[in-house]
């Protein structure tokens, strides 16, 4: 896809010099203006260096189950083989996604959708059954997340696409190598996410505190 990419960074004020962006991305016969895109190439480009080793990692594990599959013909086998299959993606990947933000595991869904042609909720129905993936949707939606997201290369995932785009053709370093989170580790990083939290806290307890006192004087 023909893409020309023109970013003008415009002066906000004199007085705090400070940036903001925008981009005028053309495809062909088709204009797109994007305020702050140098903000939010970086930020997408971001979460990309965490979730999409992921995404790679999990098609080709469904690839290779599904193939496992295929091969068999009687039903108790398959359904067998699926559920190893959804049990071998929670061994491996449970940790890991147990320890991403929101915005992080709404992007990981969509770029399933992207690598397997099939949402969330369709790789669990074709190895657990309707059942048990209307379950997980109706879970996952407390938790803020669409299981039955898709990939939309036209609109929400536009940079995502654009950025994918640049790491196939070598123009930005990108790592593939999966970094897998176990428990010990994902323990750990709770201590510290709850640590940091009550910090946060804390400060803005005393601020508050701050400000009251000098509302009083």
């Amino acid at each position: 896809m023909f893409r020309v990419v023109i970013t003008i960074l415009l002066l906000s004020s004199f007085d705090s010099m400070a940036q903001d962006s925008t981009a005028f991305v053309q495809d062909v016969d088709e204009v797109k203006i994007m305020r702050n895109f140098k903000g939010r190439y970086q930020r997408r480009l971001d979460l990309m260096r965490r979730v999409y080793p992921l995404a790679l990692d999990a098609k080709v594990i469904l690839q290779q189950h599904q193939e496992e599959i295929d091969g068999v013909s009687k039903k108790r086998k398959k359904k067998k083989l699926g559920k190893e299959a959804h049990k071998t993606l929670k061994d491996e990947f449970g940790y890991n996604i147990r320890d991403l933000y929101i915005s992080e595991g709404k992007l990981l869904i969509r770029l399933i959708h992207r690598e397997t042609g099939m949402t969330v909720a369709e790789i669990i129905e074709a190895f657990e059954g309707k059942t048990r993936s209307k379950w997980y949707i109706g879970l996952a939606k407390l938790g803020g997340q669409d299981l039955e997201a898709e990939y939309d290369p036209e609109g929400e995932d536009y940079l995502t696409e654009l950025i994918i785009e640049e790491i196939d053709a070598g123009t930005i370093p990108f790592s593939f190598e999966t970094k897998y989170v176990d428990k010990e580790v994902f323990k750990e990083g709770m201590k510290d996410y709850r640590k940091r939290r009550r910090e946060t806290h804390k400060r803005m307890r005393e601020l508050k505190k701050s400000k009251r006192k000098k509302g009083k004087s």
